[in-house]
């Protein structure tokens, strides 16, 4: 929808499987690669679209009108 709040709630769940990454496997970097590696493509992505999504949020239509 290209809402801000979506990003801000992707980049929190990331962190959560990183939290939950470490307490499953410790600090083995093998173990950390098959849990880390999507999320971490798809949170690259989320962040480098940030600015467009903030730009988004502070520029509205004043009236959207009747379609």
């Amino acid at each position: 929808m290209g809402r801000l709040l979506g990003a801000y709630l992707f980049l929190l769940a990331w962190a959560g499987t990183l939290v939950w990454t470490i307490y499953e496997s410790g600090f083995d970097f093998w173990g950390w690669l098959p849990r880390l590696f999507g999320p971490t493509l798809i949170a690259v992505l989320v962040v480098l679209s940030l600015p467009v999504l903030r730009r988004q949020d502070t520029v509205r239509p004043v009236s959207r009108g009747a379609v």
